[in-house]
């Protein structure tokens, strides 16, 4: 099984900033989250993991996210557990530095774009530390990952919906055990654009207003019945 701790992004001291939510071996992840960019205390720490196991302050959001995140967890892995964050990665695709709103001319927006396009010319972009960041070599990174996800037990990716449109096939999945959303609508489930055996599951953006802890609920029930 090919070791994806390999393709995790690390800070300017050689840290890992992303990866496994627990310390566990690696055919036990089942799940990858993916949000857009970094706008915590230490954008060079692996802060949601440190606000996890109370190595850090969790701040205004941590709370939030975490318990979404294990609601979407229990609802894609089809199961109900207290530990389902110990079968679940995370990055964010623009690892580096972010602020609370995604900017047309943000890390995340070029290399979400660099991703899209597959372009080869080099882009490069100024952190707001001063520090330039290849996004080209960025993309190719986040790209890697994606190729070597059919060789790991991944078969989850749950991501919002700017992602979901760059890296699934669109809406392709007919089951009704969808996440509802208030107006009568659902979020989408398609197939990973590298491997089709990868569903990928949109929602909000954790720290959104919108979150609503019912609606998860009873995604997780019709999916998990007791």
């Amino acid at each position: 099984m090919y070791d994806i701790t390999k393709d995790f992004i690390k800070n300017d001291n050689g840290q890992l900033m992303e990866g496994f939510l627990y310390d566990v071996p690696k055919d036990n992840i089942h799940l990858l989250f993916i949000l857009r960019e970094p706008n915590c205390p230490d954008e060079q720490s692996f802060w949601l993991k440190n606000a996890l196991h109370g190595l850090t302050g969790r701040g205004r959001n941590g709370n939030k996210i975490l318990n979404t995140f294990s609601k979407l967890a229990c609802f894609a892995l089809g199961k109900q557990s207290e530990k389902i964050l110990a079968e679940c990665a995370f990055i964010n695709l623009y690892p580096y530095d972010g602020k609370p709103r995604v900017y047309r001319n943000s890390g995340f927006t070029k290399t979400l774009n660099a991703i899209h396009t597959r372009s080869d010319k080099t882009i490069m972009y100024r952190r707001k530390d001063g520090k330039v960041i290849n996004i080209t070599k960025t993309a190719d990174k986040r790209i890697e990952l994606f190729h070597h996800l059919s060789n790991t037990n991944i078969r989850h990716i749950v991501t919002v919906g700017d992602i979901f449109d760059s890296i699934s096939s669109g809406d392709d999945d007919p089951s009704s055990e969808r996440i509802h959303k208030k107006n009568g609508g659902s979020f989408r489930i398609g197939s990973f654009m590298w491997d089709d055996c990868i569903k990928v599951y949109e929602y909000y953006h954790p720290c959104a207003p919108c979150v609503n802890y019912r609606f998860l609920d009873e995604a997780i029930s019709r999916k998990t019945p007791l």
